[in-house]
């Protein structure tokens, strides 16, 4: 699995899953730059189609959201269920 660098977490307040996304890289060690979207921000990303927070970003590549970085990190896979 390739390592998760250079992440970006694009965010907003009151955001229970962009607060986990956050944890688990904290938890993890792993750094990461986060965007505290605003009202322009928001709209930028839906005019991107990218409808939910938080957005996470490795290397400029999209990830997606929180299950997605579960997956990512190896942690979750979305039909399975966790990995044992």
């Amino acid at each position: 699995m390739k390592p998760l660098t250079n992440i970006v977490i694009f965010s907003r307040d009151n955001c229970t899953y962009c607060t986990q996304a956050k944890a688990l890289l904290d938890q993890r060690g792993i750094p990461f730059t986060e965007i505290d979207l605003d009202e322009t921000a928001k709209t930028f990303l839906v005019s991107s189609g990218l409808k939910t927070v938080p957005q996470i970003f490795a290397n400029g590549d999209r990830i997606g959201g929180f299950e997605d970085l579960r997956t990512a990190l190896g942690l979750f896979h979305k039909t399975a269920g966790p990995i044992a």
